[in-house]
């Protein structure tokens, strides 16, 4: 049964992570909708909860930081993370969600 509130859209692009005030690592992003996204797992201890930042580019410019946005970590997985944006991010208007599909 999916309980997914926004239907989900596979992606392939690569974002940075900030975790703890400062970039970690970089990482792809699986899948995407209105209200959330899926990044490939990193190796950090992250649980349930906590808020977390990905820098996102525009395609072509890896370099130039489109948007920062943050988000709460709600699943922590194996192979993804699922992270929530705020609700006050989760307008296609504010959100990237339209730029990365």
């Amino acid at each position: 049964m999916n309980t997914r509130r926004y239907k989900r859209k596979s992606v392939d692009q690569i974002v940075r992570f900030v975790y703890g005030g400062r970039v970690v690592s970089t990482t792809q992003v699986v899948d995407i909708s209105e209200g959330g996204l899926g990044i490939k797992s990193l190796d950090l201890d992250l649980t349930s909860g906590q808020i977390v930042g990905i820098d996102y580019f525009k395609p072509g410019h890896p370099r130039a930081i489109s948007r920062h946005i943050s988000a709460m970590v709600v699943h922590v997985g194996p192979e993804i993370t699922g992270l929530m944006f705020p609700e006050s991010t989760s307008n296609v208007a504010e959100y990237p969600y339209s730029s990365m599909v």
